[in-house]
């Protein structure tokens, strides 16, 4: 099968969740012996190709005012032009056409499109090729793709969301094949009126399958952050409730704003609370007892959930968005509500008091759960996707 992949960002280009996921699809495909090229953006004027175990990537210039993924401040005016350019973006559809024009796509799979636009699903079309869309963000719903401002959650059909999104909901009519990587996301976007043409499948996130070794708790509890170290990500949720604990540890490890780590250091500076930064995670996860993940936004899945259950790391995680669809209660972790004082605090505790037969066997039950997300698996129902958007175009 000849697939053309789109994505924002690649390897090396600010790797999150989506990115990761994306090349391990790209490279699981390819694996299983299918032509892969990925269509992606970088921060140059020209286009380049080059090939990374099996997948071709592309690189195109952004087509837009500025490069956004620098963390350099833009003025109002410019977001505002540079958003309402990246609605319906027609450089991008013109640059598709002049470097895969001639090539024959047995299906285009995009997942996330700001800096390529809804074009790029228009110009598909054109070209008869099936079309299959992955939901990873909410960018085609709000130029926020958090949906999450000011320490708040938004809503994607307030006046501002409605009037961004009618080209891009339009223009959805296209896509074939629509897939959530959460129930959450998914229905999320069908109930606001996207994809009404398309057949709608839940395929979650997949990760590396680890070998599994029996794990026992540490002396001292660790409890973990890995992540963004950012507000919406619920830092400070975790560190207020870690307040007072006694006999345990946190390791936060992810970057943030200088200033806000700062910040955090000096309002939550306890003697059992490291800052690790960037870390390797074959080296990370295996030293931990639990992982707390207290997001404050609407997650639409939560990877880093189903990466620490790889290792038989059970999970403390928030009820936000689709994270509740990926942990069972009690038995591979334990879900809190952010809005119920305490609630956290009651769940770092419990995991305290838990001996260690116990917890080894919640570390076995989550080695076993994340068997559902391996990568040969996902790639399988990621084909029969693209088999379903060929049939119906056939």
């Amino acid at each position: 099968m000849n697939i053309l992949i789109v994505n924002t960002l690649y390897t090396p280009y600010k790797i999150g969740g989506a990115e990761r996921s994306v090349q391990l699809l790209a490279e699981m495909l390819a694996k299983k012996g299918n032509q892969v090229t990925v269509a992606t953006l970088h921060d140059r004027k020209d286009i380049t190709t080059d090939k990374i175990n099996n997948v071709t990537i592309v690189r195109f210039p952004l087509a837009n005012l500025y490069w956004p993924y620098d963390d350099s401040n833009q003025k109002k005016l410019n977001r505002v032009i540079w958003h309402f350019r990246d609605i319906y973006n027609k450089r991008v559809s013109k640059l598709f056409n002049s470097h895969f024009g001639k090539a024959k796509y047995d299906v285009i799979h995009t997942n996330n499109i700001t800096g390529f636009s809804v074009s790029v699903w228009h110009w598909a079309k054109i070209k008869n090729i099936p079309i299959v869309h992955t939901l990873r963000d909410y960018s085609l719903l709000h130029p926020n793709g958090t949906l999450f401002k000011n320490g708040k959650n938004m809503r994607p059909n307030s006046f501002g969301g409605l009037a961004f999104s009618f080209v891009k909901r339009y223009f959805s009519k296209n896509v074939d094949v629509v897939v959530g990587i959460s129930e959450y996301i998914k229905k999320l976007h069908t109930t606001n009126g996207f994809f009404k043409n398309a057949k709608s499948v839940t395929i979650f996130n997949s990760t590396n399958q680890q070998a599994y070794k029996v794990k026992h708790k540490n002396k001292e509890t660790v409890f973990a952050f890995l992540g963004r170290v950012e507000a919406e990500k619920g830092i400070e949720c975790l560190l207020d409730s870690f307040k007072g604990l006694t006999n345990c540890q946190l390791k936060i490890a992810g970057n943030g704003k200088k200033d806000y780590v700062e910040y955090l250091k000096e309002k939550y500076g306890m003697h059992n609370i490291t800052y690790l930064g960037s870390v390797d995670i074959q080296n990370f996860f295996p030293g931990i007892d639990y992982l707390v993940v207290p997001s404050l936004w609407h997650e639409p899945m939560g990877r880093v959930v189903i990466e620490a259950s790889s290792f038989g790391v059970p999970v403390i995680a928030s009820n936000r968005g689709g994270i509740p669809e990926i942990v069972e209660e009690n038995e591979t972790g334990y879900i809190f509500s952010p809005d119920i004082k305490y609630e956290l605090y009651s769940a770092l505790v419990k995991s305290i008091g838990n001996n260690d037969e116990q917890y080894t066997m919640m570390s076995r039950k989550s080695w076993e759960y994340s068997r559902h997300f391996n990568s040969d698996g996902i790639v399988n129902e990621y084909l029969e996707a693209y088999k379903i958007a060929m049939n119906k175009l056939s």
